[in-house]
């Protein structure tokens, strides 16, 4: 959103000042008035506040002059005294010259042109100020910063024309502002301050800065501005790009990484669709969501542009309403997933379905949609969203889904998304569905505005976390999560600003970069005016100090932090201030926070590599969100964090009290590289260490890297045999498929063809570790632990495997295994009896290492990375 100015005094008054047009941008088109925004302060004010940036207005209006007396009002609000707020837009001049201008308000106001401050009440007395100024033919921009402490309220805006008429209020016929605004607003009281803002950057108001850890990159040319509704990478590591625009196009975007010369190329590949905010690419086919309908786009003459538009699925009804827009392509277990917004009436979305043209039929706004492509169906899959702009396959392998702050949403959410689920947005104006609580909620201003796509973090040092994109708050934000009692809760942290616009779409790319899609509209629903972008954020190996993560206890929060703290300052419980209060949803646009308290507890216990504190809480209570913020807070090396604060959803109080330092997970560190004298099996170049059982060429294919399983060309064994030995092996398994049938992301590492840890792509702890998912020696012995990261994570398996003995054929002594799981202990020293699962037989003498290729309905296929051993010597 556009902030407020704290404007300084002028030098002098605005005498003969001169103020050159500025023509709008032509994109944009304009209609007759100027927008007000006005925002709730809640306290007395003395001069001119700044309204802290992030925030929605209160009230959203579009009047044809300025001319505002009294109160305002709106559904859901009214506003008397103690506001502040702008008048926006542009004055369009038929006649340049010397104009008279004279600005009344009670209690002030300035009048800005073309961003030159010309007028100042603050610098006149009786709330007139009044000059004259030389205005060139055209339109200017327009802002009137303006406040109201006690009394009544009036603004007014005259001018006298150069050819020294009379003062008369400035027509409607020359004012102007954005036409096509989304009428966004936000209750409650809004932060405010005088002068210059008294936090900093990540303390207290949004970040400015990219995330320490990335570079940002800009890649595309300057000519190609698109406004991202999707992004999705080929298999040969192309970008297709979706746009929401008049174009409804699709283009793909090649030489990303700059090797070839001319650059990026930009073809597009498709047009005409409508409202594509949805994109994937399965079996190296592209899919678009539009308004009605999921379509499928082939080129089949080879020419590099779509000539077959194919309807997989839809005419799922809609009204005409603007606001029903289809939203996102997730594609999980084989089938489509897409959302639906409700309509929006008057800043309003509650609504009684099929009661007018303009309110469309029951269950399907608001809904997310399951499509199944083979047979061109759709369902209601779950229900109660607003406007989930957002949804993707996250952590664990489930769905995760985003929605925006509305008519029964008092702040925005991140959903965990199920069959039968209903999250919120009620389909009557007095309705009482049950609502499943979010995974998180995105305090509105504080921390969100309108999120967007969440994407897993498969890898590093926010392994299993989201980040979530936002269109107005701006920039990324990132989410952890746990399973508490059977159910995701979870914190939120800033991550990084510095985007071009607001965000929009998030894709990893095979490099290894996060791609960063931008869109905005007119009004106040974007960034800081931005309508389009395409960046990517590279990782440069830095770490940022910030926390890492938050924890629920019974008793308080585990707080984890990415650098050593000193203990002076962890255990000062004035370093820290926390705050609880929940959320009560009506049929309004958002809701206030209630029953807000400031929480008190004392003596932090910190871990003794002091990066952990345990905060004891007293009074934690279910249902609420609580805001935590260090204060003073350095590293070892005097060194500020990044962000200072987190908001925790806390839906369960979890059973285990803290502090908590044995966790029930033991990390060590291992070594990550192969050490002098490995047997390097695959480092990212080739597959040669390898055959298939036959002996014949290994036919899975290296990817970026990545090793990639073929499940039609079977296992691959290595060239050489090993007995005692240490083994180092890296695996991602892809969400999707189901644990029923064991075709979740299954493959598994055998230890001489015989001895198998299962590969799976199961939820991690506190699930029950199983004796036939990953962790297990296949169907012989469960994990100890759950250590799983989740569905589409990277994870390790080190193993230190002594083999058999024997005594000719006589076998004296079984196998025995101690495994490290993502650096967690899972089996220590554990005796493997016989072979698992359909293997080779047990027989004396060195067999190679075997890499499984099991059936799997996954989305894609289990990849390895780093797979190196070390022999050991044998003792007989």
């Amino acid at each position: 959103m556009k902030r407020l100015g704290a404007l300084g005094v002028l030098v002098g008054l605005a005498l003969a000042a001169s103020v050159t047009a500025q023509e709008p941008p032509a994109e944009r088109g304009l209609a007759p008035g100027v927008t007000v925004w006005v925002y709730d302060i809640g306290e007395r004010l003395e001069r001119r506040p700044t309204i802290a940036e992030g925030q929605t207005p209160n009230i959203y209006e579009v009047r044809p002059v300025v001319q505002l007396e009294g109160e305002f009002r709106s559904p859901g609000a009214e506003l008397k005294e103690m506001f502040a707020g702008e008048v926006h837009g542009w004055l369009s001049v038929d006649q340049p010259g010397q104009y008279r201008l004279r600005l009344d308000c009670d209690d002030g106001a300035a009048l800005v042109l073309d961003n030159k401050t010309v007028l100042d009440t603050a610098l006149a007395e009786g709330f007139k100020a009044e000059g004259r100024v030389e205005l060139a033919k055209g339109l200017h921009k327009l802002s009137i910063p303006f406040y109201q402490d006690k009394g009544k309220f009036s603004l007014k805006l005259w001018w006298g024309r150069p050819d020294g008429s009379a003062l008369e209020t400035v027509p409607g016929a020359a004012l102007f502002t954005e036409a096509g605004q989304t009428f966004a607003t936000s209750p409650g009281p809004k932060r405010w301050f005088y002068g210059n803002d008294p936090n900093r950057p990540g303390d207290g108001r949004p970040l400015e800065t990219v995330h320490p850890g990335y570079t940002l990159e800009n890649f595309r040319g300057p000519e190609f501005q698109p406004a991202v509704g999707g992004l999705a990478f080929l298999p040969d590591g192309r970008l297709a790009v979706c746009t929401w625009d008049h174009v409804g196009a699709v283009y793909i975007l090649g030489n990303l990484d700059g090797k070839q010369p001319g650059g990026v190329t930009v073809r597009r590949f498709a047009e005409g669709l409508g409202e594509p905010l949805g994109i994937a690419v399965i079996d190296g086919d592209i899919y678009v969501s539009q308004k009605q309908e999921v379509t499928r786009l082939r080129d089949t003459d080879g020419d590099g542009v779509a000539d077959r538009y194919e309807a997989v699925a839809g005419g799922w009804p809609a009204s005409h309403n603007y606001h029903e827009f289809p939203f996102n392509l997730a594609h999980l277990d084989g089938s489509f997933f897409v959302s639906t917004s409700v309509p929006l009436k008057s800043g309003l979305t509650n609504y009684t379905p099929g009661s007018r043209q303009a309110y469309a039929v029951p269950d399907v706004p608001g809904s997310v949609l399951r499509i199944n492509p083979k047979a061109g169906t759709w369902e209601v899959f779950a229900r109660g969203m607003r406007a989930p702009n957002g949804m993707n396959v996250c952590t664990d392998g489930e769905l995760f889904c985003c929605d925006n702050q509305g008519g029964w949403l008092p702040a925005s959410r991140l959903d965990l998304v199920h069959r039968g689920g209903f999250y919120g947005h009620q389909y009557e104006p007095n309705g009482e569905t049950p609502v499943d609580p979010p995974v998180v909620w995105f305090p509105h201003g504080e921390i969100g505005n309108s999120p967007t796509q969440p994407v897993l973090v498969a890898d590093g040092l926010y392994r299993r976390q989201i980040l979530v994109g936002d269109v107005t708050h701006g920039g990324i934000n990132r989410v952890f999560v746990e399973n508490v009692g059977g159910e995701y809760q979870g914190a939120v942290f800033q991550f990084s600003q510095g985007i071009e616009a607001g965000v929009n779409r998030l894709a990893w790319g095979p490099d290894g970069c996060l791609y960063v899609g931008g869109i905005g509209s007119n009004g106040n629903w974007n960034h800081k005016n931005t309508k389009f972008g395409l960046q990517r954020l590279r990782p440069n190996g830095r770490t940022a100090f910030e926390m890492k993560s938050v924890e629920s206890r019974a008793d308080g929060f585990l707080i984890s932090l990415t650098r050593p703290v000193p203990e002076s300052i962890l255990t000062d419980p004035a370093s820290y201030l926390v705050r609880s209060w929940r959320y009560k949803p009506t049929a309004d646009y958002g809701g206030p926070k209630v029953d807000l308290k400031t929480l008190e507890f004392a003596h932090p216990a910190p871990s003794p590599d002091r990066q952990r504190v345990f905060v004891p809480i007293g009074g934690l209570e279910p249902g609420t969100v609580v805001y935590l913020r260090l204060r003073g807070f350095k590293d070892d090396a005097g060194e500020e964090p990044f962000a200072t604060e987190v908001w925790y959803t806390l839906n369960r109080l979890a059973a285990q009290a803290g502090p908590a330092f044995d966790y029930p997970m033991k990390h060590i560190d291992l070594p990550g590289t192969p050490p002098g004298g490995a047997v390097v099996l695959f480092d990212g170049t080739d597959a040669a260490a390898f055959t298939h059982a036959d002996g014949s060429s290994v036919r899975w294919r290296v990817e970026h890297g990545e090793l990639v399983v073929d499940q039609k060309a079977g296992d691959i064994v290595s060239r050489e045999s090993f007995g005692d030995c240490f083994l180092h092996v890296e695996w991602l398994s892809p969400p999707g498929g189901t644990l029923v049938d064991q075709h979740n992301g299954n493959s598994g590492v055998k230890l001489q063809c015989r001895y198998e840890l299962q590969i799976m792509n199961n939820p991690g702890w506190p699930r029950e570790p199983k004796f036939d998912e990953a962790g297990a020696i296949y169907r012989l012995r469960a994990a100890d632990v759950n250590a799983s990261t989740g569905a589409g994570t990277w994870q390790s398996y080190d193993e230190r495997f002594r083999a058999p003995r024997w005594r000719g054929d006589t076998k004296t002594a079984s196998a025995r295994m101690t495994v490290w799981w993502n650096g967690v202990l899972v089996h220590d020293d554990a005796e493997v009896a016989q072979q698992t699962g359909v293997s080779e037989k047990e027989a004396p003498g060195e067999r190679p290492l075997l890499l499984q290729a099991h059936p799997s309905e996954a989305e894609g296929d289990v990849r390895f990375r780093n797979v190196w051993v070390v022999r050991e010597g044998t003792d007989g």
